[in-house]
C-alpha cells in the first residue's frame, strides 16, 4: 500500500515586515531530480511574489522529495534556494496576519485543501473582509499564479486508512531505542522494506507507542518503528492502522475572502531563540 509516487513538495519562505511564514504545495513529477525541478518552480515564486506589497519579500525556495519512484515517504532529501523576491514596489503590505483565502478542490470537488497568501497589498483588503479585486492590476497577478499553479499541476496529500491490524506484541531493545513490532498475518505484503505511515492504538493502555509513526516493514507480520522510543514490555491490545497518502491534483484555485491568520514569530525564530543571549 505505497503512496503516490514521485511527488515533490516545494516550500517558499516569506517575511513581512519582521515576522516570516513558509507556503508549501505539492506536485508529481516525471522524475525526482531536484536541480532540473527549481526552475520551473522559480516561475511559480515570481508571480507568487507579485502578488505581495513592497514591506514582504521571499527570502528561499525549498524542493524536497515526497515519496520516491516506488512510492515509499523519503525524508531528507532536499534542494534549497536563497533567492531574494521582492513584492510590488508602491504597493504597501497589510498587517502579516491577513490573509487571502485560497481555496483547492478536485476534480469532482469532493476534497479540498486551503491556502492563506498573507504580504498582500493593503489596497486588497476590502471593508467586511472582502477582496478588492478592482485594486490596481492584482486580480490579473493572481489569475497569472493560479494559472501557473494549475499548469504545474499541484495538489496535495489525501490519506486513507485500512481496516486495522491487531499487535500480537513488540521486542524494544533499551540500548538502541529501537523497536520491533508484531502484529497479525498478513498485514505487510511484498515486497518488504517499504515505508508505511502507521497509528498505533490501545497498546498497554497509554504506551508511547500509541500515535503516528513511520514504519518500515520486516515480513508479513513485523515492522520497525522508525524513531526512537522509551517503552514498557508489552503486555496486552493494540491495533495498528496503515495509512496510504494519495495525491490530489486541485483542478481550481479560487480567492475566497480575507482572513486573519498569524504569521508566526519574528524571524521565523522560536520565542525561546529570541530570548537567548550570546554568553561570552
Amino acid at each position: 500500500m505505497p503512496d503516490t509516487p514521485r511527488v515533490l513538495k516545494a516550500t517558499f519562505v516569506f517575511e513581512t515586515r519582521t515576522y516570516g511564514w513558509t507556503e508549501s504545495f505539492l506536485w508529481q513529477n516525471p522524475d525526482l531530480n531536484l536541480t532540473l525541478a527549481m526552475p520551473a518552480i522559480q516561475i511559480i515564486a515570481q508571480k507568487r511574489a507579485a502578488l505581495m506589497g513592497q514591506q514582504s519579500s521571499m527570502k528561499a525556495q525549498r524542493i524536497s522529495v515526497e515519496s520516491d519512484d516506488a512510492g515509499n515517504p523519503r525524508v531528507g532529501d532536499s534542494y534549497l534556494l536563497y533567492n531574494l523576491l521582492n513584492g510590488v514596489q508602491g504597493e504597501d503590505s497589510a498587517d502579516e496576519d491577513l490573509a487571502v483565502l485560497v481555496t483547492m478542490r478536485n476534480l469532482i470537488a469532493q476534497k479540498r485543501r486551503n491556502m492563506f497568501l498573507r504580504g498582500i497589498p493593503d489596497g486588497v483588503e476590502d471593508k467586511g473582509g472582502q477582496i478588492d479585486f478592482g485594486f490596481s492590476d492584482w486580480l490579473s497577478r493572481l489569475q497569472s499564479w493560479t494559472a501557473a499553479m494549475l499548469a504545474k499541476g499541484v495538489g496535495w496529500w489525501s490519506a486513507d486508512k485500512d481496516g486495522g491490524h491487531a499487535v500480537t506484541g513488540y521486542v524494544f531493545d533499551a540500548a538502541t531505542g529501537w523497536t520491533k513490532v508484531n502484529v497479525a498475518a498478513g498485514s505487510f505484503v511484498a515486497p518488504f522494506g517499504r515505508l508505511f505511515e502507521a497509528r498505533f492504538v490501545g497498546v498497554n493502555g497509554q504506551s508511547a507507542l500509541n500515535g503516528r509513526h513511520l514504519v518500515r516493514s520486516i515480513d508479513a507480520t513485523s515492522c520497525w518503528v522508525e524513531k526512537q522510543l522509551a517503552l514498557a514490555n508489552w503486555v496486552f491490545g493494540g491495533t495498528m492502522f496503515l495509512y496510504a497518502r494519495h495525491f490530489e491534483q486541485a483542478v481550481t484555485l479560487n480567492a475566497q475572502k480575507i482572513v486573519t491568520r498569524r504569521a508566526g514569530a519574528p524571524l521565523l525564530q522560536s520565542r525561546g531563540r529570541r530570548k537567548a543571549q550570546v554568553r561570552s
